[in-house]
């Protein structure tokens, strides 16, 4: 009995902070509370019961009520008439809308993994406030819909897009449905059920050994939905249900039962780390999540961070250490005093000024220059102290992008070649609300309307075929080749990037298509307007096309091979879109352009390019960098990084 009420202490101080929350937390609280009792007080439910999203929505209102009734200092601090309500509210929602009498509709994710976790958050922080046979009764609908960790849609009304509702849950859905059996058995006492979702829980942090499919991958990969890049997606519900999980159970009995826990050291070194960039977590890695209203690069990063720090604690000093020292380098590249700002949980952000007031005047660690190449997700990320780079492929195992439930409808470039750029001035806060999606930089596309269409390739429509993405690394350089097919097969290139010291040549040939087609060389959102030099002229104009061989944007440079019409667009939204394109005519279907920053490209005496024989090469006077597209099916032949003797 004392074992089960321990664990749900535990619970309640990661949900509350043990009730101390900062100014601001506290100013949160009052303003939601007031919003959300006055919302649910009129809330039409019969006009609600039909929107499962909204339902959730609902639950998860409910959990904020919870939560402000332990946090000091706010207006219904120890209220009981805050009780009374969330009892009275939690019944009316079992009588509307979640019920063993409902049927799953619009998305299963909902029924199954969103309203039962969320119920279980509230009963933790209402056990014995509200009658225990409420508690009950929601939770027999929960296990209704839900009843074993190691499945999903294993209910008689389950529905799924697969059209096959039963199957094993992985990655991030495996980590919830532990958490919800864990947390639900918990709640009942029912030591069989607490057991099953620890004993279930290991298998997400063990590597996938074979060619395809979904979990994690020893060179850095992680994969959801059979072939979606999905680290900063489900990899960081993962994460955090993974530190929540062994928060609760720590000082119980329970901590024998989970196997395996130090192999998630190497996982967070391997599949989290090498994609932070100041605080910021790739956007490549995000699945249709990279649209999300409120969401952004440095949101998803602030949620791994935080799950790295709970995570930390369960390992031994030197790892333990390690870790502390990533979230304390990010934290400070992205502003100490900001971060804190932006922290809600009150549990957390004590953490937080915990760690920063340990390591108080500590040397912040400078980023090593490094690539991170991870073929089986076809993603690589180049980083250094200035800049960070991501390129997002795709090919005949990995999907080119995903679009579900109404999110990232306008997808459809984000992974045919596309690169992330980072440099700690302006990112991807609102970018992807704002840009315009046909022109996503690095990407050769069709000019056509591609509204409504969807345009997805992956296991659920059909990869494109005999296609690759494929990418090696040597030190600080690098070398990537795709052969690429676009959404509808018309149109069809051989692109490759050579990372070399702190530059980025791209060189695109063999442009093949019937319809007019265009390379996107750079839109990237500015907050202000930089000074722009074309040539060593700086420009005022808005747009413009006309040939030439140099655009300086503060300190990046892009530097052209050949001399090239570009057109180049400045759009103002929110900010300063700089949009940059080449259109190609018959005659000309190739393109070789470098970016770099603070450093001159000079293609005529640091290398030499050879496009003959079915080769991409670039020579320097220290190695030769060599795509060799006889030779695709092999990678060690097909992308090659040769030094040279001096």
């Amino acid at each position: 009995m004392r074992e089960y009420q321990k664990m749900i202490e535990k619970r309640i101080e990661f949900l509350t902070g043990n009730g101390e929350g900062s100014l601001e937390i506290i100013e949160f609280y009052n303003k939601e509370m007031e919003k959300i009792i006055e919302e649910i007080s009129n809330l039409d439910y019969e006009e609600t019961k039909d929107n499962i999203v909204k339902i959730k929505v609902l639950y998860a209102k409910l959990l904020l009520l919870c939560k402000g009734y332990y946090i000091k200092g706010t207006k219904y601090y120890s209220d009981e008439s805050v009780v009374k309500f969330i009892e009275e509210k939690i019944e009316k929602f079992r009588n509307y809308f979640y019920n063993l009498n409902s049927v799953e509709h619009t998305n299963w994710w909902q029924w199954e993994i969103g309203i039962p976790f969320t119920m279980n958050d509230i009963f933790m922080l209402m056990k014995g406030k509200i009658k225990d046979e409420i508690i009950v009764e929601n939770l027999k609908t929960s296990r209704y819909f839900q009843p074993d960790p190691r499945y999903s849609g294993n209910n008689p009304v389950a529905i799924h897009p697969s059209g096959k509702p039963l199957r094993l849950s992985t990655g991030g859905n495996r980590v919830d449905t532990v958490k919800i059996s864990l947390f639900r058995g918990i709640l009942l006492e029912d030591e069989v059920e607490i057991k099953l979702a620890l004993e279930s829980l290991p298998e997400v942090w063990e590597y996938n050994e074979k060619e395809r499919g979904e979990g994690f991958y020893r060179d850095g990969s992680f994969i959801q939905h059979e072939a979606i890049p999905y680290a900063g997606g489900y990899g960081e519900v993962l994460l955090s249900g993974i530190g929540e999980i062994l928060y609760v159970i720590s000082d119980s009995e329970y901590t024998s039962v989970v196997k395996k826990v130090d192999d998630l050291y190497e996982i967070i070194l391997n599949s989290f780390e090498p994609f932070f960039y100041n605080g910021s977590f790739t956007d490549m890695l995000s699945g249709r999540g990279i649209d999300r209203a409120n969401n952004s690069d440095s949101v998803i990063g602030h949620r791994i961070l935080n799950d790295i720090l709970i995570v930390s604690s369960i390992f031994e000093y030197d790892k333990c250490e390690k870790l502390e020292d990533i979230v304390l380098r990010e934290i400070a590249k992205y502003g100490a005093e900001k971060y804190l700002e932006e922290e809600k949980s009150p549990f957390l952000y004590k953490k937080l000024t915990d760690l920063l007031e340990k390591n108080r005047g500590q040397e912040i660690e400078k980023y090593s220059n490094s690539i991170k190449v991870c073929n089986k997700m076809a993603r690589v990320m180049k980083r250094e102290e200035k800049y960070a780079f991501g390129i997002a492929m795709h090919s005949s195992t990995i999907g080119n992008y995903e679009a579900m439930n109404g999110e990232n409808l306008k997808g459809w470039y984000t992974g045919d070649g596309a690169y992330y750029l980072y440099d700690g001035v302006n990112d991807y806060k609102n970018y992807w609300r704002d840009v315009d999606y046909y022109y996503i930089p690095g990407t050769t596309e069709i000019k056509m309307d591609m509204e409504g269409l969807d345009a997805q390739r992956n296991f659920e429509s059909s990869f494109v075929k005999d296609k690759v993405a494929y990418g090696v690394s040597e030190g600080e350089n690098g070398l990537v080749a795709m052969e690429f097919l676009n959404w509808n097969e018309k149109l069809k290139s051989r692109k490759s990037w050579a990372l070399i010291d702190s530059k980025i040549i791209f060189i695109e040939t063999d442009i093949e298509s019937e319809e007019k087609v265009y390379t996107t060389i750079f839109n990237r959102k500015y907050n202000n307007l930089p000074k722009i030099l074309v040539d060593g002229q700086e420009i005022k104009e808005k747009y413009f096309n006309k040939k030439l061989s140099k655009i300086q944007i503060e300190e990046l440079n892009l530097k052209f091979y050949l001399e090239e019409s570009i057109y180049f667009e400045i759009e103002e939204k929110d900010g300063y879109f700089i949009k940059i394109w080449k259109e190609y005519d018959n005659d000309d279907k190739k393109i070789i352009w470098g970016l770099s920053y603070n450093s001159e490209i000079d293609f005529k005496k640091d290398m030499y390019i050879n496009l003959e024989n079915d080769i991409h090469e670039i020579k320097t006077k220290e190695k030769i960098y060599k795509v060799n597209w006889n030779f695709r099916e092999n990678g060690k032949e097909f992308c090659e990084i040769l030094s040279l003797e001096k």
